[in-house]
């Protein structure tokens, strides 16, 4: 039995990010459960290269892309949405896959590829509802008036590619977070299951965690004068609200490592400014291109992990971060999901709204051991975002009460 996954963004791409590593994970589930999984998109990269980048095994899942293996086309992201539709409608057919998986949004097909087949909805966050309720990142730098032009362009072409209103009704909707399950409902007028993205720790890593002896050891490696915030560098992840704050902590000896990928070359010249300007450079380290590895061995050794983004629907790096013991700060707002979803409203971990306010959350951490110590070894096992098995069965779940 087949199953498509189409690439987060509507199709866009199979590479980098969170939505690409949920959907090897996905893969991976339904390799699990006797399934043959394809992985679609306008474009992407091989499954080997996927498995290095997220640090996902998988032995069957293939590949279906439009344009072959590589990295994002630079074409406008309306047309790729129609070519995405376009080759579903001649792949569907050819294949016929039992379980069809979109990610985000539900490119608008002919609804007889709709039938006899179970369509699920694993969404983000809909371009949908962003169209339909004006839903914008809160920026701490506007993007190029260029951008800003092109992307009103780009939601009134989209209102004739995707569902807005009109969600067909064998779709079975799934949110990644309850901010996604509050605009789904709002817009569908649908209930959808609450899937969690899982939390993928690296095989070289998951040895290397799990073979020190105990907590204290844990504690040896971490260093609490570490910050650490995982975000790709654009303006809607405001990181130069995270830069600013450090020149302010009273300790010498703090660190913020940014980690995460480039993202525009304006912006990160503009974040590269900044830290000149506080004459920041020592105490702050910028690392794109960082492997899953890596990154995790960042981790291992965090003191706090951030969160800064006033609209994220998820946050996954911050449960990645609790899940090494780092005590999480992240911004306290109704469109945060680390702050609902992951630190539970100040149950597992400390909100602020202000610069202020961060500025002593951090040296009230950082002043006092002993409360850094209770909350990280409180953290050390928990992990809102779930683990493989818990995605597994609650995906299974789902398939189980419609399939």
């Amino acid at each position: 039995m087949k199953v498509f996954i189409v690439a987060p963004n509507i199709g866009l791409h199979m590479g980098n990010g969170g939505g690409a590593r949920v959907c090897m994970a996905m893969a991976k589930v339904f390799e699990e459960l006797g399934y043959e999984p394809y992985l679609v998109a306008v474009r992407g990269y091989t499954v080997e290269r996927l498995s290095q980048i997220h640090g996902i095994k998988v032995d069957k899942t293939k590949t279906l892309y439009l344009y072959g293996y590589g990295n994002l086309l630079s074409i406008p992201f309306p047309l790729q949405v129609k070519l995405i539709a376009k080759f579903l409608e001649k792949i569907i057919p050819k294949y016929n896959p039992q379980i069809i998986v979109f990610h985000d949004d539900v490119p608008k097909l002919n609804t007889r590829f709709f039938r006899d087949r179970v369509v699920l909805l694993y969404s983000h966050f809909p371009y949908a509802a962003r169209i339909a309720f004006n839903v914008t990142d809160a920026y701490e730098v506007s993007p190029p008036q260029t951008q800003l032009y092109r992307d009103r362009v780009y939601r009134r072409l989209l209102e004739n590619l995707i569902y807005i209103e009109d969600l067909p009704e064998n779709v079975i909707p799934i949110a990644n977070s309850t901010i996604t399950a509050v605009f789904m409902k709002m817009l569908w007028k649908v209930n959808p299951a609450i899937v969690y993205p899982p939390l993928t720790i690296p095989d070289k890593i998951k040895k290397y965690y799990y073979n020190l002896e105990g907590f204290e050891k844990i504690l040896n490696v971490k260093v609490p004068m570490l910050i650490t915030l995982i975000a790709g560098l654009q303006p809607n992840k405001r990181i130069e609200d995270a830069i600013r704050v450090i020149p302010r902590i009273r300790y010498k000896n703090v660190k913020l490592f940014i980690v995460g990928y480039s993202g525009p070359s304006w912006y990160r010249e503009y974040l590269h400014i900044i830290i000149q300007n506080l004459n920041a450079f020592p105490k702050i380290r910028i690392f794109t291109s960082v492997s899953e590895e890596l990154k995790w061995r960042i981790l291992l050794k965090t003191g706090i992990i951030l969160s800064m983004a006033h609209f994220e629907p998820f946050g996954i790096a911050v449960a990645e971060g609790m899940a090494t013991g780092a005590v999480p700060i992240v911004y306290r707002g109704s469109l945060s999901g680390p702050w609902i979803d992951i630190v539970e409203r100040g149950k597992y971990g400390f909100g602020f709204r202000y610069e202020n306010e961060l500025v002593e959350t951090i040296n009230n951490i950082l002043n006092d051991e002993s409360m850094w110590r209770r909350w990280a070894e409180r953290l050390f096992h928990r992990s809102t975002g779930s683990r493989h098995e818990v995605f597994k069965e609650k995906l299974f779940n789902v398939l189980t009460m419609n399939v």
